[in-house]
């Protein structure tokens, strides 16, 4: 078992944080992904119904109503498109995917340290170096971070997944089914 100092409280705090990280960034990305495709699913069927309406009503004398309703569907159409390109949604899911990616590998690293010092492979100069390393790492991973926004709701989220137990493995798990 792992001596619990204030060093290795620090990794873990590190490791909470970054796990946190993760999830945040996950779950913003899935939000953005999910933005990406209902406008992206939205501006096929309008297009499509209007174009093929359009095709079909080609050399008759459309109704009006049917002119407003083309008209209306088509401006349904431009305005899901020009949301969609305005804030970039599928890159915005990108880039929380890469920084979650980022931010789970620090997690994994501070899991790695604790594991090595208590099997004292690390020693305490080690774990003080390492947990430097990771921390000016983590710095440059929350700064990268800090240009992409996440939702209060994201971070409930994530807290509800760690409440629910989903950063611990299973007994089961842990022995490969």
């Amino acid at each position: 078992m792992i001596a619990d100092t204030r060093l290795t409280q620090e990794v873990k705090k590190l490791k909470v944080d970054s796990l946190y990280g993760k999830k945040i960034h996950f779950n913003a990305a899935i939000r953005n992904h999910r933005w990406h495709c209902r406008l992206g699913v939205t501006v096929l069927v309008v297009s499509t119904i209007v174009g093929s309406s359009l095709f079909a009503l080609l050399g008759r004398t459309i109704p009006e109503p049917a002119k407003w309703c083309g008209a209306g569907l088509s401006l349904i159409a431009a305005l899901a498109a020009g949301i969609q390109t305005f804030f970039h949604f599928e890159k915005q899911a990108h880039a929380h995917n890469a920084i979650g990616l980022r931010y789970l590998s620090l997690a994994k690293r501070c899991s790695r340290l604790l594991a090595a010092y208590g099997d004292e492979t690390v020693t305490g100069i080690e774990l003080r170096n390492e947990l430097e390393k990771i921390a000016r790492e983590y710095d440059a991973v929350t700064g990268d971070a800090a240009a992409l926004s996440v939702s209060r709701k994201d971070y409930l989220k994530a807290r509800k997944g760690f409440q629910e137990g989903e950063e611990s493995y299973t007994e089961r798990e842990l022995e490969g089914f």
